[in-house]
């Protein structure tokens, strides 16, 4: 069955939301199974492409522009509200020539058009129903949308007396009218902007400057949005889709799920006809063909997944140049897939590879349909199909609904030996709206499906009772926190280490460096991400074991009528305040404070980078022919943040660039800030520490986690090498 609508609740700011529907593998950037057709669009146009456009203004409707713009850079239609009515809705019919473009909608107020001032939102609808686009319009600025007008054509077959398709044993097959060279070749566009990127003979494969820029600039703005458990695990998705891309265009590498074969290995090589019509043998098994199965596996999740990076993730891929990218699950895969217990029918899934030459597009579409019948049933409640009691929901469910019965105590009050336990802190967005923090996935540490450890493993492993003396712990945390108040370095670092996507991209830079290949590099972070997961539930199992108080709840509520000369807020540097007054550094996160997950995470991170290098210690590109060579033995140094120019390793980017903190915008750092940790092992203790220093944690949750987390990255430098045969 399909999974249950997603309903989220807020308590910040507002995100926005995208329609959810199957796509087929009809040609279109935007192909969603319509809930209805413009018969408005189809009236106004007989020759072309009909699309309406409908807008509910909001109370600034002279605010709100917008255009569609074809490649080559020639307005296909345009309007704005300068004429209408606040709060008023209207279709705007358009017709479009086959072709790819943007669709640009603007506010010059740079607010959207909902929800501040007015309730807006707008939808675009093709009259062949190949696009049905709904957005909140919680915008900002600007939001683009890619489209595409582009019907399937086809290319010719072989000649009945010629060498027909073949695969990997030598088989002839009959190739399909569609099996044309362009479906496995890299757009112009993205070549160009890698060529602009890096002299002749530098940087990395433009596989992976691909690779970087869709996960930098497409998922990460998304992924953002999400606490930190969720963010790991979606991260490992992706990764674990991206493998599967690599392992299922290969010879003998294995499924990122159950270390076996992929659901369809294709043939090493496919007859394909170019665009003169000549048909030749096309070597698949390629980096080229990997990629780009990537891109449409993003495409058939990201809907589901991760709504909210859509709009940067299609943004991303449309300027690197690739057109026709599909959003949505392919109905035709479904078929092939038993959605009620996820199994695959894999021999139907080969014979579907098989008809389309093993095309990219289809192939992205039946791993991101595997890996997200994986999802619905790893432990998460990611659909919300069970409620807080346990018990199936039937209506209105919530994603990663605790179904375990998990409380925190400000239910009952937090007297006795309640005092210890965490509380919920209340948070204000800064904009007159304040909620009560919930404990973050309470269950996942006991409910879900682990990718590394044993049960034997996960279960032996545990933390003592801190004890701590909580007054003194708490003047400790406050003593830090005043030192901080006037360290632009440590505070910056702090930011840094609180955002583990954009630590994780400076260690993947630092190992690309030393000559890792594309495919390396996938094989490197689907094991990254896979020790970061284990280490995330086994932090989360031990936090709602021991379920114990956060050091600012501890100072506001214990220790509230005491005086502290301590960081007094952005801006204000040290001074003598009131615990009731007190405050972290950066958001403390609405989960337990011991043991640290930061803590686990990093020493996960150090300890799979240098066993992973160790492994693979020969393999990567030899002396001379990458920045830098890796020597048996020793670690990898880790740039953070130096004057290297955009896309090279450590690369100053934010908050180490002047006036670019998110706690103190325009003043912190005074001046640009130059990292470097010469060891992973000091890259983990530096992460540990942030924790301290930004008042986070007492002292032994850090310590602690180093111990608890011990030895998963050795387990996952196991799992790395043995999805390629090693």
């Amino acid at each position: 069955m399909d999974p249950p609508p997603r309903t989220q609740k807020r308590s910040g700011p507002r995100r926005r939301q995208r329609r959810r529907g199957s796509a087929s593998l009809a040609a279109g950037c935007l192909v969603l199974a319509a809930a209805a057709t413009s018969s408005t669009a189809e009236a106004a146009c007989e020759a072309g492409n009909g699309l309406t456009l409908s807008i509910n203004f909001d109370g600034y409707p002279t605010e709100t522009a917008w255009k569609v713009t074809a490649t080559d850079g020639t307005v296909a239609d345009s309007g704005s509200g300068i004429t209408y009515q606040p709060g008023s809705t209207h279709d705007f019919a358009m017709c479009l020539p086959d072709g790819d473009y943007a669709f640009a909608i603007t506010d010059s107020y740079g607010d959207g058009i909902c929800c501040g001032y007015g309730i807006g939102g707008y939808s675009l609808k093709s009259a062949d129903g190949s696009v049905d686009f709904v957005s909140s319009g919680d915008f900002g600025d600007q939001e683009v949308v890619p489209l595409s007008f582009v019907p399937p054509t086809a290319s010719p077959t072989a000649s009945p007396d010629g060498p027909g398709p073949r695969d990997g044993d030598g088989a002839d097959r009959t190739a399909p009218d569609y099996c044309t060279s362009a479906d496995f070749e890299l757009p112009a566009t993205l070549m160009g902007a890698y060529g602009a990127a890096f002299p002749p003979g530098q940087g990395p494969p433009p596989q992976t400057f691909a690779t970087v820029a869709a996960l930098k600039g497409g998922w990460t703005p998304g992924l953002a949005m999400y606490e930190t458990p969720m963010a790991v695990r979606f991260t490992h998705l992706i990764d674990m889709l991206d493998w599967n891309c690599a392992a299922s265009y290969s010879a003998d590498w294995k499924d990122a799920i159950d270390r076996g074969e992929p659901l369809v290995r294709t043939p090493g090589t496919v007859q394909v006809a170019d665009a003169d019509g000549a048909v030749s043998a096309l070597n698949i098994h390629s980096s080229d063909a990997r990629l780009l199965c990537m891109v449409h596996g993003w495409a058939t999740v990201v809907l589901d997944w991760v709504p909210e990076a859509y709009p940067s993730l299609s943004g991303v891929q449309y300027s690197l140049g690739y057109r026709g990218i599909v959003p949505g699950y392919n109905s035709t895969v479904d078929e092939a897939f038993d959605l009620a217990t996820g199994d695959p029918d894999r021999a139907a899934l080969g014979t579907l590879a098989e008809g389309s030459c093993y095309s990219p597009r289809t192939m992205g579409a039946i791993i991101g349909r595997q890996l997200t019948e994986y999802a619905k049933r790893d432990g998460w409640n990611m659909y919300g199909e069970l409620s807080n009691d346990g018990t199936p929901c039937t209506a209105n469910c919530r994603r990663y609904a605790d179904p375990t019965g998990y409380y925190s105590v400000y239910r009952w009050g937090a007297n006795g030996d309640q005092k210890h336990r965490w509380r919920p802190l209340l948070e204000n967005d800064g904009r007159g709206y304040e909620t009560r923090q919930q404990h973050v996935a309470p269950h996942i540490g006991f409910t879900a499906s682990r990718r590394l450890l044993t049960d034997e493993d996960y279960l032996g492993r545990s933390v003592p009772d801190p004890e701590y003396d909580y007054d003194t712990e708490a003047r400790l945390v406050t003593d830090r926190l005043r030192a901080t108040a006037g360290n632009d370095m440590t505070k910056v670092t702090i930011e840094f280490f609180n955002d583990k996507i954009q630590v994780a991209f400076a260690v993947i830079a630092s190992v690309a460096s030393h000559g890792a290949s594309f495919e390396q590099i996938l094989n490197y972070v689907v094991g990254l991400t896979a020790s970061e997961y284990d280490a995330t539930l086994l932090a989360w199992r031990e936090k709602v074991h021991h379920d114990l108080i956060r050091p600012t709840t501890w100072i506001q509520e214990e220790m509230g009528e005491e005086d502290f000369d301590t960081y007094a807020g952005p801006y204000q540097g040290s001074q003598n305040i009131k615990g009731k007054n007190f405050e972290s550094y950066v958001r403390v996160m609405p989960h337990s404070e011991y043991v640290s997950g930061s803590g686990c995470i990093c020493t996960a991170m150090a300890q799979f980078t240098d066993a992973w290098m160790e492994a693979t210690d020969g393999q990567l590109a030899p002396p001379g022919m990458a920045p830098f060579t890796f020597t048996s033995g020793n670690s990898i140094p880790i740039p953070v943040a130096n004057d290297n120019p955009p896309g090279a390793p450590g690369a100053r980017e934010p908050p180490f660039v002047q006036g670019s903190s998110k706690s103190e915008p325009g003043v912190t750092p005074a001046s640009d800030i130059t990292l470097m940790y010469p060891t992973m092992t000091a890259l983990r203790d530096a992460c540990g520490q942030t924790r301290l220093d930004g008042g986070m944690h007492f002292t032994d949750s850090v310590a602690r986690s180093y111990e608890l987390c011990d030895g998963i990255g050795d387990v996952g430098a196991t799992y790395s090498m043995e999805l390629m045969g090693q």
